[in-house]
């Protein structure tokens, strides 16, 4: 059989059309490719430039950075100082020993709450028998001076019954009724001395019987704040003797004091009355009202600083004598500013002004990590905030924290 036969031979014009085809497709394949080749290693789109003054963040520049929006300042100028805490003097008492002896016992210790007349400790003294002596001289004295006075006054009264009935001398009726008055003046000088004695021998919170031990007892009510005395020790009694010192204060602390140092450059801010807001270390985020009640009438010499007193309602007790503290002091504008105040004027933190110069600047905050420089103009500074006077508008969201690192970032 004859094969040669048996397949159809394809036209010459039919073969250059497949031909055609394949080169066509080939071409074709080979386009694409290229095409795709190119596409892929096509650079990235370079980003438009920003605007002057402005600044893209990264992320992790953006967290490191705090945002306030810009508020409306109060119109109020703070003044700031610091100081301690210490008892209302009008309300607290030295506790001296009015006699020497030996400490036999203490009944109370620091922080201790005391009635007035409650006992703080007994003293073994000498003394105790002095005063019952002279209080025994004194009665026995009175006694006499009593027996005396009887005598005289029958004596006036028979002078004047002879003067009046049998005819006798004038002199005699006038020196009775002198020796009378003689006889009650001395009564009343012994009455006092019984007095004086027995209040001698109160101090010593002890009667009139044996024993030779002394109770010192609480003058006022309060709280004891501080106690320099222990059992067994020998003291000297007297608040002017050598070297002594209270024995113990006693204080009501439902009132204290806070004593502060004030720059000498906001001493014109300071005024009897002003009412300042206290902090203390020992109380974060805690506030308490107070008052100034006392202003010093020199500037130190040698700290240059004004000493202020604030008064501090303190029905908790919770602020001790010999805290640290702090008070600011919220003064009008218009009182320690001699321009025109302006109402409603804005108020940053100091950190999240720039300043370069005469010039002073912001970062406000345009979101999606971009900020732009703002030129703005300042006013007062006080309680570390700026007033802005113009440049920023209200509800504009400004960087604080971080702003002079943005700063530096946008001046590269």
């Amino acid at each position: 059989m004859n094969f040669e036969h048996a397949v159809p031979q394809m036209s010459r014009a039919k073969q250059i059309r497949v031909l055609a085809l394949s080169v066509a497709a080939v071409a074709l394949v080979a386009t694409g490719a290229t095409a795709l080749r190119s596409w892929m290693h096509q650079p990235e789109p370079v980003a438009a430039p920003l605007p002057a003054g402005e600044v893209q963040l990264t992320d992790s520049q953006v967290a490191s950075l705090k945002i306030e929006t810009a508020g409306a300042d109060d119109g109020y100028a703070r003044t700031g100082a610091s100081g301690q805490i210490t008892v209302d003097e009008t309300r607290s008492t030295p506790v001296f020993l009015p006699y020497s002896g030996q400490v036999q016992q203490v009944f109370v210790q620091n922080g201790d709450r005391v009635q007035a007349g409650s006992p703080l400790l007994s003293v073994h003294t000498t003394d105790i028998a002095d005063a019952r002596n002279a209080l025994a001289a004194a009665l026995a004295q009175r006694t006499s001076a009593s027996a005396q006075v009887r005598v005289a006054t029958e004596n006036a009264q028979r002078a004047e019954e002879i003067y009046r009935t049998a005819g006798g001398a004038l002199k005699d009726l006038q020196q009775a009724r002198s020796d009378l008055v003689a006889a009650q003046s001395q009564l009343g000088i012994a009455n006092a001395a019984v007095t004086a004695a027995q209040a001698k021998l109160g101090v010593f919170g002890a009667g009139t019987g044996a024993g030779s031990n002394a109770v010192l007892r609480a003058p006022i009510g309060g709280v004891v704040v501080t106690r320099s005395i222990a059992q067994g020790q020998y003291v000297a009694g007297g608040a002017n003797a050598a070297g002594s010192q209270p024995a113990f204060l006693i204080a009501d602390l439902s009132r204290v004091w806070l004593v502060a140092q004030v720059a000498e450059s906001d001493a014109s801010r300071v005024h009897l009355g002003d009412k300042v807001v206290v902090t203390a270390t020992a109380f974060p985020g805690r506030t308490f009202d107070a008052t100034i009640d006392n202003v010093g009438a020199q500037i130190d010499p040698v700290s240059h600083r004004l000493q202020v007193r604030a008064t501090i309602p303190n029905a908790d007790g919770a602020l001790k004598p010999q805290m640290f503290a702090n008070f600011t002091i919220e003064t009008p504008e218009k009182e320690v500013s001699t321009a025109p105040v302006t109402p409603h004027l804005l108020s940053l933190p100091a950190e999240a002004v720039i300043h370069e110069g005469d010039s002073a600047r912001v970062w406000v905050w345009l979101g999606h990590g971009r900020v732009k420089a703002r030129d703005v103009v300042t006013g007062e500074s006080h309680d570390g905030r700026v007033t802005i006077i113009s440049g920023l508008n209200p509800g504009e969201k400004v960087v604080t924290q971080g702003a002079i690192f943005v700063n530096e970032a946008g001046l590269d």
